[in-house]
């Protein structure tokens, strides 16, 4: 009797069905090391997701022309991760990463960024096949895993929503696009592609802008524009905003929280008032310190224990600079920074403000 050999697909097959759970196993077992590794170096990525590959798409896989598969380890994605990274800077970090933790097969791996045809569309990412290294294979929570292959796959989200959208056309070469529709696709490809790199220098500046400002705030404080980068730095260090802030606090009797939720709000008002460099804010707070106090000592009263935001300076300096003005500008003014206080309108607390203004202004003013 002859012996009946069964086809390479369906041994392949039922081969995979068999070792499915391990390949599921393994896939999440290297999200969960690469997340661990990642999140203890403190490399940003935007989400990891791990799957071992469904069924149909290895039928698929193992049907397509001029692939050859005689065993389920040819191939190389049974098991497969993916990062998501914001630009493209994170996922060169992250590649370093995959490789100094896993056994990289250079035979199998690819920087799929780099093209073939720089003049054909396409817009693709970093896949790397990996085995366990020997070191961590001999770990009882991976020996069974054993010589296991998986890819990695490391993109920008740029990348990820073209790969997606590609796959949503089924286009994946430009041969099979309509000759009509492969410029529209050369041109937004391009046009990802400008934008990662973009986004990428943007976030260099922004770096190196931090460390700019980090130098100059302690030299050249006055001339620096107030923005949230800024800001940040400047209240860190000893100057005028935070020592009324202390002030303000001892006044009312409470703690300043240690949030830097004051900033975006306290940048607005600085704004509205037209105070753009820490100079003309430190002049504007010198000015008006007693007056701040004193606007302060009416305006609130004693509460024990209560957390107050740090740069509530700047609060109390946005009313008392719009406490000068006109009844409908003050309005006006308090209804684009909501101060809520029970049973009073906006027109109670308008006249309140107005009246304090003038109360203690002629008497600091004058003192």
């Amino acid at each position: 009797m002859h012996k009946i050999e069964v086809p390479p697909i369906e041994k392949i097959t039922r081969e995979y069905k068999r070792q499915y759970q391990t390949y599921d196993d393994f896939s999440k077992k290297i999200e969960n090391v690469l997340r661990e590794i990642l999140q203890e170096k403190k490399i940003k990525f935007h989400t990891i997701t791990a799957r071992a590959k469904k069924f149909d798409s290895v039928k698929r896989k193992l049907k397509k022309k001029g692939r050859q598969y005689r065993f389920l380890p040819d191939i190389t994605d049974l098991a497969g991760v993916r990062v998501t990274c914001l630009v493209p800077d994170d996922v060169d970090k992250v590649a370093k990463i995959v490789e100094t933790t896993f056994k990289i097969l250079p035979k199998y791996s690819i920087d799929k960024r780099i093209p073939e045809d720089p003049t054909g569309f396409g817009y693709a990412s970093f896949h790397y096949v990996i085995e366990i290294q020997s070191k961590r294979r001999a770990l009882p929570e991976w020996n069974r895993f054993g010589q296991l292959r998986a890819e990695i796959q490391i993109r920008t989200l740029l990348q990820h929503a073209w790969a997606e959208i590609e796959h949503d056309v089924g286009y994946n070469t430009p041969y099979q696009v309509p000759r009509e529709f492969r410029r529209r696709f050369s041109r937004l490809s391009g046009l990802l592609e400008l934008a990662d790199s973009e986004f990428n220098r943007l976030l260099r500046d922004i770096t190196a802008y931090r460390k700019e400002v980090s130098k100059k705030i302690n030299t050249e404080v006055t001339k620096i524009p107030i923005d949230r980068e800024s800001f940040k730095l400047y209240y860190q260090k000893p100057q005028i905003l935070n020592n009324l802030d202390r002030k303000i606090a001892t006044i009312i009797q409470g703690s300043l929280s240690s949030s830097d939720d004051f900033i975006e709000p306290s940048i607005d008002i600085l704004a509205y008032h037209k105070i753009a460099t820490f100079g003309q804010l430190e002049k504007n707070l010198e000015q008006h310190d007693s007056n701040l106090q004193a606007f302060v000592t009416h305006w609130e009263k004693p509460s024990k224990g209560i957390e107050i935001p740090r740069g509530v300076t700047i609060f109390y300096l946005g009313l008392f600079l719009i406490g000068k003005k006109s009844l409908k500008e003050i309005e006006e003014y308090i209804e684009r920074f909501p101060i809520l206080i029970e049973n009073k309108t906006v027109h109670d607390i308008t006249r309140e403000v107005k009246n304090l203004v003038n109360q203690i202004t002629p008497e600091r003013e004058g003192s």
